[in-house]
Parts: structure tokens; C-alpha cells; sequence
């Protein structure tokens, strides 16, 4: 198989088929043809078996483990919510200082939530394998 940069051409060695002729056949491939990315296709699908076997051997977890300062912010969060519903069930009025300061405090722990990672990206736990390719193009990357 010859592969030139812009040209397609068959070249059939045998003017004449006859019973005892073999057929010779020299395929000249287009790199940037129209046929190019067809015939990547057919010839990495191997490739593609193999990776799709490789990334369910390896991936691990469902998803990544939660950072403790995540879990413990979202802790104190529930915890202020639950106070805050309990004065209000108490008929607490909403202008009262606690209520106020309490809404303020929450106020100030989601913006830290919002601003802290929930995942844990270095989770030995959790792995996953990525394959990406286009055309004759690959690339394999874990995360």
C-alpha cells in the first residue's frame, strides 16, 4: 500500500483477466481525500475495539468522593437551615435579629460553598480513561 499526499490511483497489473491470471492491485491512498476519513474508519475499528475494552477494564467508581471542607460547609448549611425553620415554625418574625443574622450567615456559607470544590480530583477511587479520535487522528487521556 503506497500513500500519497494528494493523489487516488488503481492500477490493475493485468490488461486482460484470464482463468490463470492472478490479479495484481496497487492502491494508492489520499491522505486529504474525500475518501480518507472513510478508509480510517475501516481500518482503526480494531483500535476502537481495543480502547473500548481498555476503558472498561479501566474505570473505577461511579463518581469522585466529596471534599471534607464540601461536606463539612454543607453540614453547617443544613444545620442553620434547620434553625431558621424552626424559628419560623415558632412564628419568629422575619425582620428579628436572629432570623436576620441567620440569614446572613447563610448567606456568606453558600458564597464559600459556591467557591469550594466538591469533588475530591485526586480520588483513588475514581478513575476514567478517554478516547477520542477523528478520522486517523487519536488521543487517549486519562483523568
Amino acid at each position: 500500500m503506497t500513500v500519497l499526499p494528494f493523489a487516488t490511483q488503481i492500477k490493475n497489473g493485468c490488461a486482460t483477466i484470464k482463468r490463470d491470471c492472478a490479479l495484481e492491485v496497487e492502491v494508492t491512498l489520499c491522505v486529504r481525500g474525500v475518501n480518507s476519513p472513510i478508509l480510517a474508519n475501516i481500518y482503526l475499528h480494531e483500535l476502537d475495539q481495543f480502547m473500548a475494552e481498555m476503558k472498561a477494564d479501566f474505570d473505577q467508581g461511579k463518581e469522585r468522593r466529596r471534599t471534607p471542607e464540601y461536606r463539612h460547609l454543607k453540614g453547617v448549611i443544613g444545620r442553620k437551615r434547620a434553625v431558621l425553620a424552626t424559628l419560623k415554625a415558632e412564628g419568629a418574625d422575619v425582620t428579628s435579629t436572629e432570623v436576620a443574622t441567620l440569614l446572613a450567615e447563610l448567606e456568606g456559607l453558600e458564597k464559600r460553598l459556591l467557591l469550594t470544590p466538591s469533588a475530591d480530583p485526586m480520588d483513588p477511587g475514581y478513575r476514567r480513561l478517554s478516547y477520542c479520535r477523528y478520522a486517523d487522528d487519536c488521543v487517549p487521556r486519562t483523568y
